[in-house]
């Protein structure tokens, strides 16, 4: 299998990536349809979120949701023609709106770095090539399957963004890129090891955050913005915004819950668009009832 996924991922991205736009939502959502009706784990894992996260809705609408959700997962899984084979300037035609692009300009103009927290919102990697034009430094997980690692990599940063793997270099090279005025990104709802983080609220349940972006914050003092690309008919909306100003804030605590509550502020907006496939409350604090199975 290791040999032959870069073959199969050459495979489908190619077929995927002739497709026009509307066609690639109507796969994806026919994947989600799939993994819904054949109770994938994804769909468990995602029902059991938006129960525990969305309490006061009631059950035919919790259904709905998660349904909706997981259909806006499989249009990730068929927009990797996009972020595999199409142009630049074929991409950049289905960023139909783009806002708060001169907040971050303004800021690398005097040198100022920036830090952009990207959710698992939209889709992470078309926002990843819109960045690139920024020169956008961002720390990755490589794939379980090592073939993948490379065909991967040439795709996310064929647009001009630099990856970093999550080890002691490259965390010391996301220091450098701020320190010099540059910008990185990273996943602020991306589940940490205990060591590196704290639990704050996140849909009013504790979630284990990450507290590496607030060492960032109080070492390179960057702006702190949040970005995602919004999935709509027409293409994406980009939407850079700048974060509350308890993210800045000197106390890990502050920070991390602010950071938490600005990511919530934008699922609450469309929240059919995050990825409640995700187990972000997998590592629950000490005495505290686990939600999902393993």
């Amino acid at each position: 299998m290791n040999l032959l996924a870069p073959f199969l991922l050459s495979i489908w991205t190619r077929v995927i990536g002739i497709l026009p736009f509307p066609a690639t939502q109507l796969v994806g959502r026919l994947i989600g349809k799939i993994a819904w009706l054949v109770r994938s784990q994804a769909a468990g894992v995602t029902r059991t979120n938006i129960r525990h996260c969305f309490p006061a809705l009631r059950e035919n609408d919790r259904m709905t949701l998660s349904r909706q959700s997981l259909e806006h997962t499989g249009c990730l899984i068929a927009e990797t023609g996009i972020v595999f084979r199409w142009s630049k300037t074929k991409l950049d035609s289905l960023l139909t709106i783009v806002e708060g692009e001169a907040l971050v300009e303004s800021s690398l103009a005097v040198h100022r770095g920036v830090l952009l927290l990207a959710p698992h919102y939209g889709n992470w990697d078309v926002l990843s090539l819109y960045l690139g034009r920024f020169g956008v430094t961002a720390l990755y997980d490589p794939p379980r399957i090592a073939s993948l690692e490379e065909p991967i990599r040439q795709a996310r940063t064929r647009t001009g963004s630099m990856l970093l793997p999550i080890d002691a270099q490259g965390l010391r090279g996301v220091y450098q890129a701020l320190k010099k005025g540059k910008m990185v990104a990273i996943l602020p709802d991306q589940v940490p090891t205990l060591s590196a983080g704290t639990y704050a609220p996140f849909f009013g349940r504790p979630a284990l955050t990450m507290t590496f972006a607030h060492r960032l914050i109080q070492s390179a003092k960057p702006l702190v913005v949040t970005g995602v690309a919004q999935r709509h008919s027409g293409g994406f909306k980009i939407r850079l915004r700048e974060v509350d100003k308890e993210v800045y804030a000197q106390e890990a605590d502050v920070c991390v819950a602010a950071m938490n509550l600005t990511i919530e502020k934008i699922v609450r907006e469309d929240p059919v668009q995050y990825q409640w496939e995700y187990k972000r409350f997998k590592k629950p604090p000490p005495g505290a009832s686990r939600l999902y199975d393993d």
